[in-house]
Parts: C-alpha cells; structure tokens; sequence
C-alpha cells in the first residue's frame, strides 16, 4: 500500500482524495518546502542581509515579476475556453493591477524605491543579473510559442482509439485478435524514418503535409501501441465475471463499459496516455518529414534552433523537455504502485 503523508500523518488507502484533503496536502508540501525555507530567505527575514544585497534581491525579483502577466497572456491568448480564460485573466491583473488595486509589480516596485533605487532604472531592468533575463525571457517566449496543441490532440486519439482496440480484442479473444494486436504495434516496430517517407508519399496525395491534422494523425497513430500494450495488460487481471453481473442487472454495454469496465482499467489508459503523451512532446522524425513552416514541435523548434540560429530559448525548451518528460514517467510509476500497492 502507498504511505502517503497528509498534514503529519500516514494515509495508506489507496481511495481517490478528496478536493479538500488533496489541497491540505499540497499546503503541507508549501509549509516544508517553499522559497521561504532557503537560507537566503532566512537571512532576509531575520534583517541580517546588507541593503546593498535585499536591493540586488529586489532588482532580479522584479524582473521575474514583471514577466508573469506576459507569460499568463499569452497562456490567454491560446486558450479557447471562455471561462477558462476569465478565470486567468485574474492572475494578469494581480500583477497589472485594475480599477483602485496597482497590482502587485506597482508594490516591488514601492520596495525598490523604499530602497533607493530609481524607478526607471528598476524598470529597465539593466540591474538584473544577465543569467536572471536571460532565463526569464527564455521562458516567456517558450510559453508564448510552444503550444501543446498537438501533444494532446495526438494523444486524445491514441487513447480513444488503442483502449477501444484493446478492449474489443479483449472481449472477442480469438486467433484474429492476436493478429490485430500485432498490427496494432507495427508502428512502433517499423523504424520512424521508413514510416515517416511512407509517410510523405501518403500526405502529399491527401494534402496532410504541413498541416496540424496530418501531424496529430501521424502521432496518434504511433502513440496507439503504447496504449494497446498497457490497457491489454490492465484487462489481463480483471475479472470478466464483474461483467458478466453488471449485464445480468440490466446494464447496457455502454453502462458496463462506462461504470464497470474503464474505473478498473484505468490506471492501465492513464499509464498508456503518459507514454504516448511523451512520445509526441519528444518526436522528430517524422515531423521533418511531413511538417515544414506552418506546424511546430518541441523537438523542431529546437532542431530548427541549433541548425539554423542560436535561440536562447531552446535552452528553455530543452530543460522543460527533459522535466516534464520526467514528471510524466514518475506520475506513471506513482499510478503502477498505487495499482499492485
């Protein structure tokens, strides 16, 4: 069973948390590991720093600061969900300010004058350490020119599609259905630059080339064996009887496989979302291939970066690349653990 502290003592359920438990957990984690606990916080919070050095500290906040509206702008700007870009918009004019309220730049900027510092020097943020902009400009223009679209497109039908063909195979289990299995794993059996020219041959027939469709089409169908190979597993180990007395009550196929069938499999579809999520963030090949100005990756802008320019921001890019890669593969182990657990 998973040992799970929350708020000072062990949980070893394995039920789902509730909104209430799962924010007290994510505040226990603030309470023991915020910024506040670094040693240079300590120092500052105990006034034992010089003024020269809270003035350098508010300098280089102030430029992180003032980059946060920009960057929550344009996480605006490219999302299509009314409310969604309401509720966000708040966290622009927290820092930008609106109607009575200055905004929380306008009080940084209150300390470096109770400091000393001039406001248009502040402002210019010619003060800031050259690695502090550097990284902070670096991440706003990923924000504002890596979008995600496709990643999650892609993965959408390679979920959608590999859980249904893992389930009918499951449900049929005949000699044929071992064949379709097979088939269903040929994409990632096939070397991606064989895939990727028949690819090319395919699209430019069909118009898909360079086009937001032909790529998500591309991924998703490279991302449906991940799928195939960790649901199969996860109906391996259900117990077809469940079934079995869920259509005997009455339940219709959609009820069982809504309300009995995807709860026990779940984990099994999150753990073959994540790989195929991760292999569409990280995918090149093909993208060469079949996408050319008009359609962006990860891995193309940053192939596009080193061979035609130096673009600080595909430092960015590459160190965001490797965590978010890495957050997904340990989300994946956690959800493992928790099912044999």
């Amino acid at each position: 069973m998973t040992d799970i502290h929350l708020k000072g003592t062990a949980r070893t359920d394995n039920r789902l948390w509730s909104h209430e438990e799962f924010e007290a957990a994510i505040q226990a984690v603030g309470a023991e590991r915020y910024h506040d606990k670094h040693p240079f916080h300590k120092l500052l919070h105990g006034g034992k720093l010089k003024k020269s050095q809270v003035a350098a500290w508010a300098l280089n906040r102030y430029c992180y600061q003032s980059a946060v509206p920009r960057k929550d702008a344009a996480l605006v700007s490219r999302t299509y969900d009314r409310e969604l870009r309401r509720e966000w918009m708040h966290r622009v004019l927290e820092h930008d300010g609106y109607e009575n309220d200055d905004g929380g730049i306008e009080r940084w900027l209150v300390l470096t004058d109770a400091l000393g510092l001039d406001r248009d020097y502040v402002q210019s943020m010619r003060g800031a350490l050259p690695a502090t902009r550097f990284a902070v400009e670096a991440y706003v223009t990923f924000v504002r020119e890596q979008p995600l679209t496709i990643a999650v497109a892609s993965t959408a039908l390679a979920v959608v599609a590999g859980t249904l063909c893992a389930i009918g195979c499951w449900r049929i289990s005949r000699r044929s259905t071992d064949l379709i299995r097979a088939l269903m794993l040929l994409p990632i059996i096939i070397p991606s630059i064989v895939y990727a020219v028949g690819l090319y041959r395919y699209f430019a027939k069909l118009d898909l080339l360079d086009r937001f469709a032909g790529v998500v089409l591309a991924h998703g169908v490279t991302g449906i064996p991940y799928v195939v190979i960790t649901v199969s597993t996860a109906l391996a180990a259900f117990d077809p009887r469940l079934e079995q007395a869920a259509r005997g009550m009455g339940a219709s196929l959609s009820q069982t496989l809504r309300w009995v069938i995807l709860p026990r499999i779940m984990p099994g579809v999150v753990s073959g979302a994540i790989f195929a999520f991760i292999h569409s963030w990280d995918e090149l090949v093909i993208v060469l291939f079949i996408a050319s100005r008009q359609v962006f990756t990860l891995p193309r802008r940053i192939w596009d970066g080193i061979n035609e320019n130096l673009d600080p921001a595909m430092a960015a890019v590459a160190v965001l690349l490797v965590v978010f890669t890495t957050l997904l593969l340990l989300l994946d182990l956690t959800l493992r653990k928790r099912r044999d657990g």
